[in-house]
């Protein structure tokens, strides 16, 4: 289980467990965990004392395996830790690892939820059918909405003494739990394409980033599958949204087309929203420049690199864009300028 998330969790609790490998005639009291011998097991600070003095029992020796197979799915011992806890513990282990990762998530431990969820992710690791795939959907739903959350606690603003380096460090711990949000609910749509609150998700992650038309695809795949009793609030709300974004599709559209060589239709399709509410998203002007200029409309490809400078002052494509149509005008003066602007932003 490849995860950008990883080493958040793993510096979070580097300093947890230590390991120790149990003599070889400890196991063998249990003919069904032979297994384990020269596995090195996870101890928490407290738990050696614990077991010099009666011995500690296998369910906190369970949980301390879940909780670094969660921490660290790559872990090397993470498959025998697994095999562990369906010997000692079958199902009911999940549903105890399930239910503290959600009390996690709702006191706010969201690296902690991560963790269990994750853990209950590689137990139930395999098919989606039947009990195992309900553990399945519910850890990665679980972990998707914890990162979700921890990528908008990170996005609250920042104490005025966090530093630069400090502040770039947490813009790309929101980013990399962003992403992993998504990529879990675009898996889920994949394994669980029944499961309606993950295509409602992902339409929320897809109109965070602009992608209209992905967005209504998901809101349209929700209303489909939404219960209208349980969830008639949220068919509601995606109604409205829907209307919202009839044109903001268009827009879309009208860029790809441009992206895609049709000028002209991408032209039609985006200058009736130049003027409108709609005028202060400069990729629009940006894409409308790029067509004039495949159009042959200097005057008009200008006019639209400046809206996307009067919208975005330091946009490098768009400086580039405009000094180098100035220097095709034959305007050298004004392509210098650009350039020169250019180049100070790069340095």
């Amino acid at each position: 289980m490849k995860s950008r998330i990883t080493p958040y969790l793993t510096e979070r609790y580097k300093e947890t467990f230590l390991f120790d490998t149990l003599a070889a005639g400890y196991w063998e009291k249990e003919p069904r965990l032979a297994f384990m011998k020269g596995v090195p097991v996870p101890f928490k600070a407290d738990d050696f004392k614990a077991f010099r003095e009666g011995g500690l029992s296998i369910a906190k020796m369970g949980e301390n395996m879940l909780f670094v197979t969660g921490m660290d799915p790559a872990f090397p011992h993470a498959g025998s830790y697994a095999e562990y806890l369906r010997v000692c513990f079958a199902v009911k282990v999940r549903e105890a690892f399930l239910h503290d990762a959600a009390d996690a998530t709702a006191k706010g431990d969201l690296l902690r939820a991560c963790v269990l969820f994750r853990g209950v992710l590689a137990l139930a690791s395999g098919d989606s059918d039947g009990e195992n795939g309900a553990y399945l959907c519910d850890a990665m739903f679980g972990l998707a909405g914890a990162c979700s959350e921890m990528s908008r606690k990170l996005e609250e603003p920042a104490h005025m003494d966090e530093t630069d380096e400090e502040s770039r460090a947490r813009e790309e711990k929101c980013g990399q739990f962003k992403a992993e949000a998504m990529e879990l609910y675009e898996t889920m749509t994949f394994r669980f394409p029944e499961f309606a609150p993950a295509w409602y998700h992902l339409g929320y992650c897809y109109l965070n980033m602009g992608l209209y038309a992905k967005t209504d695809l998901c809101f349209k795949k929700f209303l489909a599958l939404a219960d209208p009793e349980r969830q008639a609030e949220e068919i509601k709300e995606i109604n409205e949204r829907r209307d919202q974004l009839a044109d903001p599709i268009t827009i879309e559209q009208g860029c790809n087309a441009i992206i895609a060589g049709r000028a002209a239709e991408g032209i039609a399709l985006l200058e009736p929203y130049r003027e409108s509410q709609f005028r202060n998203w400069w990729p629009m002007h940006f894409y409308l420049a790029q067509a004039y200029v495949d159009m042959d409309r200097p005057d008009d490809a200008v006019a639209s690199y400046r809206e996307v400078l009067r919208i975005s002052p330091s946009n490098l494509e768009a400086l580039m864009g405009l000094s180098d149509l100035y220097e095709a005008l034959g305007n050298a003066e004004l392509a210098d300028k650009y350039r020169r602007k250019y180049r100070l932003l790069m340095n």
